[in-house]
């Protein structure tokens, strides 16, 4: 199967990316390099997410490369930019109000130029590019969010972070022409 047959544009603007089995286990050997957090919810499966969400971007952005195994604070280098991927768990189709977001601890500084932004399945089958924006848009101050506290869907944040509505990222189909964007306060 070619990479490219593996991603389907959605009328909705998302991309589907259907994982293969090798997919899968390059998922499982990053996750594994990395053990389990003493304080995962999940237990680790979180982790098996995250990388997916990377494999997937990875695929989708031929021309980036991956820094993880080297860098904790992105996963790829595309145009001299560095660009943190950031997964969810789902087992629903995600939706343009749902939100994506970057777990902080406080307002801590963030340090990728580009956040791009994937839902995973929860049985690892399917995984949604739901798109992607810059460090100035998603470090808004109306943006962060203190654990605990609610949005107007009646949501209540679990940790602190920077949170934006999927419909405000921008779509994934425009990333490679990201490279306009060359100063991080630009929006």
């Amino acid at each position: 199967m070619r990479f490219m047959d593996q991603f389907q544009q959605l009328k909705n603007r998302f991309v589907l990316f259907r994982p293969t089995k090798e997919d899968v286990a390059e998922a499982f050997r990053r996750s594994q390099s990395l053990g389990i957090p003493p304080s995962s919810y999940t237990k680790g499966i979180g982790r098996m997410t995250g990388f997916l969400g990377e494999v997937a971007f990875g695929k989708y952005v031929v021309s980036s490369a991956y820094v993880g195994e080297q860098c904790y604070t992105h996963d790829y280098i595309f145009n001299k930019k560095k660009v943190d991927v950031k997964s969810k768990t789902c087992t629903t189709k995600p939706r343009l109000h749902y939100v994506a977001s970057v777990n902080t601890q406080g307002k801590k500084e963030l340090q990728a130029d580009l956040y791009f932004f994937t839902r995973v399945h929860k049985d690892l089958s399917k995984v949604w590019l739901l798109g992607w924006t810059t460090l100035h848009h998603i470090t808004k101050a109306q943006n962060f969010k203190q654990k605990g506290e609610s949005d107007e869907e009646g949501f209540t944040y679990l940790c602190d972070g920077y949170h934006v509505p999927i419909k405000s990222l921008r779509r994934p189909d425009s990333f490679e022409s990201s490279r306009q964007y060359r100063n991080k306060d630009q929006d």
